[in-house]
């Protein structure tokens, strides 16, 4: 009897420690799932705001429409001038079509591109779009700097470059392989022998001589037409005499 009680008193542990046991895991069970969907939620929550993120840029990436000018062909796309929109980026610059299957674009042609607003800061800046349709802008003269006929003449080759200046003053100093032809002999309807299908790049001492000449070369039908200032600014030390 005595041995009966024993044994019924070990079962009584037994039984109780089992109960314990599996109440214990009944709850690690619930907190795991409770876990696992706590975690789904965050995942959800975060797929979400990532999709916000995407649909919000994608609104400030909205496509930009720019007219640029043709200057050359070169192997990363075409060498482009942007034309000058309110204060907007203007200058010269590289653009890649997006659709390999467009037409080719044609040299001193103005055209209008629409591209996302995204350009590398390379020298010169790069950009990739879609031709959208040639422009009905008339043709204007370009301006740029010295550093950037540089980095033209380092894509493109030497160039047409004429110094619109007296003879006494191209002898004061002038750039190497620039031609004097003076803003005279332009008025007068002399425009010299110089090639249409290549850009035409001109200077003088301040910039305002060039830029008179350049409008007669555009009315002469020269499509590509640039003034590059005044010798005042270029470096001294480029100057030959």
């Amino acid at each position: 009897m005595k041995r009966l009680k024993i044994i019924t008193a070990i079962l009584a542990v037994l039984l109780l420690f089992v109960f314990s046991v599996f109440q214990a895991a009944c709850k690690t069970e619930t907190t795991v799932e409770d876990e696992s969907a706590a975690t789904d939620e965050e995942s959800a929550e975060a797929e979400r705001l990532k999709e916000e993120n995407r649909e919000s840029e994608d609104e400030s990436m909205e496509l930009i429409e720019k007219e640029i000018v043709i200057m050359g062909k070169v192997d990363e796309g075409y060498l482009v001038y942007v034309l000058p929109e309110a204060e907007d980026f203007h200058g010269l610059a590289i653009f890649n079509k997006d659709a390999e299957k467009q037409d080719e674009l044609d040299f001193g042609k103005i055209y209008k591109i629409e591209f996302n607003g995204a350009m590398t800061r390379s020298i010169p800046p790069q950009f990739a779009g879609n031709t959208v349709k040639e422009s009905d802008r008339q043709a204007e003269v370009l301006n740029c700097t010295f550093n950037d006929y540089m980095i033209f003449t380092s894509f493109m080759g030497e160039q047409q470059l004429l110094d619109v200046r007296t003879d006494s003053e191209y002898q004061t100093g002038h750039l190497e392989n620039s031609i004097n032809h003076s803003l005279g002999k332009i008025e007068e309807g002399d425009f010299g022998n110089f090639s249409k299908e290549r850009p035409l790049f001109l200077y003088c001492r301040s910039g305002a001589r060039s830029g008179e000449a350049g409008y007669f070369y555009l009315e002469e039908g020269f499509p590509v037409v640039v003034n590059m200032g005044g010798v005042i600014d270029f470096p001294q030390d480029k100057l030959l005499k």
